[in-house]
């Protein structure tokens, strides 16, 4: 079978770039509450809505959805590395395993992955693998990434789109 699409071609670089971005973003915006005065504890803590998940919740979700192009597309069982009470640092090194494990991926892995049926336990569905990162995956993942430079730009962090689309390069 050949595929049409190979999901590690088109998705993991879009990944990979968003997940050094928010690095770089959590860096500058930490570095600007800290020079604020603002403590760690409560910049992790900030929230858009009062019943939104915290700015570490939206960092690990990030990774989490990363991760699920492994889980979901590929079928392949991760080892249950989520931060609890997490620090800056903690969430910076979720990051950087989260990274480290998509480069990992190969092209190979994901042939024949975008038309695969797929079981995407959260929503209770079976979906195609493409239709999953399309639909949900990256929609998601993207949410998510908004929302943490939203959370430090909403508190005057210096970042700007730039930040957002090219991180430190």
């Amino acid at each position: 079978m050949s595929s049409s699409v190979n999901i590690h071609d088109v998705f993991i670089p879009l990944y990979l770039r968003a997940l050094r971005n928010t690095s770089h973003i959590l860096t500058k915006g930490i570095s600007h509450s800290t020079a604020s005065g603002v403590p760690e504890s409560s910049v992790l803590s900030w929230r858009l809505a009062p019943d939104m998940n915290p700015l570490s919740f939206q960092v690990q979700n990030i990774c989490n959805i990363a991760q699920n192009l492994i889980v979901v597309v590929l079928g392949t069982p991760l080892p249950n590395n989520e931060v609890k009470g997490a620090t800056v640092v903690d969430l910076q090194a979720r990051l950087a395993s989260t990274i480290k494990l998509l480069e990992n991926t190969t092209r190979e892995q994901f042939e024949g992955r975008d038309v695969a049926t797929v079981t995407v336990r959260e929503l209770g569905a079976r979906m195609e693998g493409l239709e999953y990162v399309q639909e949900y995956g990256v929609p998601n993942f993207y949410f998510h990434v908004g929302m943490v430079y939203a959370l430090f730009r909403s508190h005057g962090a210096p970042i700007g789109k730039w930040d957002y689309l090219r991180g430190g390069n």
